[in-house]
């Protein structure tokens, strides 16, 4: 039988003396809502085939999955991903680690080579929808439907 190397065990002690929790449990969070919407050309309305959506991780960094490329009526539709965890560990004074930690994007990143490309924040645009309530607040990650965005627009 082997046994716990001694900076482990020194670690787990320090650990459960302070006052920590470990569960050890597998458990998911959301990383990307579901949305779907359609890319125009700015000035001419008319629908941009072939553009890139993805969401951007920390509001800079694409994440590489989900992405769409849009169809030749503009439309798009990212499904919905989740973070999946092992294990989470409480703290005294309410403070929480999740591990391993990953990603909760609120932010798409349309591109196309003929145009300039667009960020665009979902959270103000689903707060202002109507679709969120008192029950599950204004997070568009916990909403349980697919989020239409309507139109997105890129200038040239």
């Amino acid at each position: 039988m082997k046994h716990l190397p001694a900076n482990a065990a020194v670690a787990l002690v320090a650990v459960f003396l302070s006052g920590c929790v470990i569960i050890p449990f597998p458990f998911h969070t959301p990383r990307t809502p579901d949305v779907s919407g359609r890319v125009v050309d700015a000035s001419t309305r008319l629908p941009v085939a072939h553009a890139s959506v993805q969401f951007l991780g920390d509001g800079r960094t694409p994440l590489p999955s989900p992405k769409a490329i849009t169809d030749e009526t503009g439309q798009f539709h990212l499904r919905r991903t989740r973070n999946w965890h092992l294990g989470e560990m409480f703290v005294p004074h309410g403070w929480d680690c999740i591990w391993p930690d990953g990603p909760d994007c609120r932010t798409l990143h349309v591109e196309h080579p003929g145009y300039a490309s667009r960020t665009l924040n979902l959270y103000p645009l689903f707060k202002a929808s109507g679709l969120s309530n008192r029950h599950m607040g204004e997070d568009i990650l916990y909403y349980h439907g697919s989020f239409p965005v309507g139109d997105i627009s890129l200038d040239r």
